[in-house]
């Protein structure tokens, strides 16, 4: 080979390198979700073999409904049973001759400020048989929540369309901004009739970062105007102090979507507001759950007895007798004690055996960051450091909390949320199995889709190799035919 031969080759093999190098930021941009598509292995919710959810994955769904087929509680699998959408691998949850409103979330580590974008694949079956065609319609939608909350009825939540995604594969997708550096993700489904079977599918999962949507800016700062969009983000109505919920009617609204999207049935909205049709009206509020003032009004009752013994006073004969009734009431430990507040404590622990146990040698791990939730906010936080442990949550006003997990390093042997009622001066307590993941927090980043699990550096790299491979390839190709050609 002359050297101006030689020359060429290596020119050309240059050019070849240096447009691999400037395509790897594209092959090297990360995937946000751990097991976007369920490879990562599976543990049980609370021991409960009904209740398998996906390694870096939490499930939910509704409590049941007395004497209805409604939100009943739906059987959890990981599993290769059936055609996946992606990988062998795919989640699914079913209920039989009932309904459910129920699904997965996952907290993920977000720059604040920046836009997201989640798209998941969903399949549903709702009718006779597992293996025929679906008879009714089941409606299916995935979220965003920007504040990073742990409720799937926070009204913060930003919803895809609803669909009614039965016997096929469909993909959903959302967009939202993170409000903070943390946001979480949530898959969801409710079947509109409780026929002999109801499945849900999901698998394929994907999350990026995404630039600013245009003519979106505007448009958020007006939250009056996202309820009446026909399509879009759907926002839930919060309750109010008593807990009374009230929702207005929107646009496109059915008695059937209200009631899946509050969790609750079309004849308890019609029950409460004296509904005799199905038909929703444009504008007008309907009850979804009545408050709690009933016990407030038991306070009256409380007090008359009070008054009465007051009117033993006047009795001269005993004067000290007299002051007894008011020294009872001040000593009277009753209503401090049904005002009192309870105590949630929790710790991390190094399951090094994945048994879902905590054993004698296995310690405390450091790097787990709790979050405690009252379904509406946050209440507090706070990161292990494998001393102080374990920590307490205390002065909680009862009521129902949810506490939920994270760590960048660690995948779950246990379940990663934990929904407790605390009572007036009860302590609660929980311990969490972590997997120290190898390699870090590297390890922990899927890449989606095919390679799920796989960090996102190592993609890069490959897809790297493969393009030099494939422009070498050309080049040798072009040498040949072309430059060789020249010199016969």
């Amino acid at each position: 080979m002359t050297t101006a031969r030689l020359s060429r080759v290596v020119t050309l093999g240059f050019i070849f390198i240096t447009l691999a190098i400037l395509a790897t930021p594209v092959l090297a941009q990360d995937q946000l979700l751990t097991h976007p598509s369920f490879e990562g292995g599976s543990y049980l919710h609370d021991g409960d073999a009904k209740l398998e959810a996906p390694t870096g994955w939490s499930i939910w769904w509704d409590q049941p409904v007395t004497n209805e087929c409604f939100n009943s509680t739906p059987t959890f699998e990981v599993t290769t049973d059936g055609s996946a959408k992606t990988g062998p691998t795919f989640v699914r949850y079913y209920t039989s001759y009932a309904s459910h409103n129920a699904g997965l979330w996952q907290a993920v580590k977000v720059e604040s400020g920046k836009w997201y974008e989640f798209t998941m694949y969903g399949y549903a079956i709702s009718g006779a048989s597992p293996d025929g065609a679906s008879s009714s319609t089941t409606q299916m939608m995935i979220g965003i929540d920007p504040q990073g909350g742990v409720s799937p009825h926070s009204s913060s939540i930003v919803w895809s369309d609803a669909k009614s995604a039965v016997d096929s594969w469909q993909q959903f997708s959302v967009t939202a901004k993170a409000a903070g550096n943390q946001v979480t993700v949530w898959l969801r489904n409710r079947p509109d009739a409780c026929v002999a079977w109801n499945f849900a599918y999901w698998d394929d999962g994907k999350m990026y970062k995404v630039s600013a949507p245009e003519a979106t800016e505007e448009p958020t700062q007006s939250s009056a105007a996202a309820p009446v969009q026909s399509s879009g983000p759907y926002v839930l109505a919060t309750p109010d102090a008593t807990g009374r919920l009230v929702h207005t009617v929107q646009v496109g609204d059915t008695l059937s979507q209200i009631a899946w999207q509050y969790g609750t049935t079309i004849e308890e909205i019609k029950r409460l507001n004296g509904l005799t049709s199905d038909f929703a009206v444009l504008g007008v509020q309907l009850v979804i759950r009545e408050g709690g003032e009933q016990p407030a009004a038991e306070a009256p009752t409380v007090e008359e007895p009070a008054e009465e013994a007051a009117v033993e006073e006047p009795a001269e004969e005993a004067p000290a007798e007299a002051e007894a009734p008011p020294q009872a009431e001040e000593a009277e430990p009753l209503p401090a004690d049904s005002a009192g507040n309870g105590t949630v404590c929790v710790m991390s622990y190094d399951d090094g055996n994945s048994n879902g146990l905590r054993e004698a040698d296995e310690a405390k791990v450091a790097g787990i960051t709790f979050t405690l939730s009252d379904g509406t906010q946050v209440v507090g936080r706070y990161t292990t450091d494998a001393i102080s442990e374990p920590y307490c949550f205390a002065d909680l006003t009862p009521g129902t909390y949810i506490v939920s997990w994270t760590g960048d390093t660690f995948q779950p042997t246990t379940e990663q949320s934990w929904t407790v009622d605390v009572g007036a001066g009860s302590i609660q307590s929980r311990e969490f199995g972590a997997l120290p993941l190898e390699g870090g927090a590297a390890a922990d980043t899927g890449d989606g889709g095919d390679g799920d699990g796989m960090p996102g550096w190592l993609v890069a790299l490959l897809g790297a190799l493969g393009v030099i491979i494939v422009l070498g390839g050309i080049g040798v190709a072009i040498y040949y035919f072309v430059i060789q050609r020249q010199t016969i």
